[in-house]
């Protein structure tokens, strides 16, 4: 460890740490809000399960452990980690 670098759990950094309930096929064209996969891209859905800003990690795939950062109503697949309640800045935790 770097002199003056505290170490932590992700844990006591966060307010939550929970996955997307939807299946991947769910995004419609057109949709209102945000849609996250496992992919690179979002897509779009009519309904919204979350409204904070979040990190979402891909949780498998070909793109497995990508970042995506956004605050504001979207959804998510089931194998998505959504990260919320940020007690440090966003910013530097998703570069980290």
């Amino acid at each position: 460890m770097m002199e003056g670098w505290k170490t932590d759990k992700l844990m006591n950094l966060v307010s939550s740490i929970t996955t997307g309930k939807l299946d991947a096929n769910a995004m419609v064209p057109n949709g209102q809000y945000r849609f996250y996969t496992c992919a690179k891209e979002y897509y779009y859905i009519d309904k919204y399960a979350f409204d904070d800003e979040a990190l979402l990690i891909s949780g498998n795939g070909e793109y497995v452990g990508y970042i995506h950062h956004y605050k504001g109503k979207f959804n998510a697949y089931q194998r998505v980690y959504v990260i919320t309640g940020f007690k440090i800045d966003v910013k530097y935790l998703q570069n980290y």
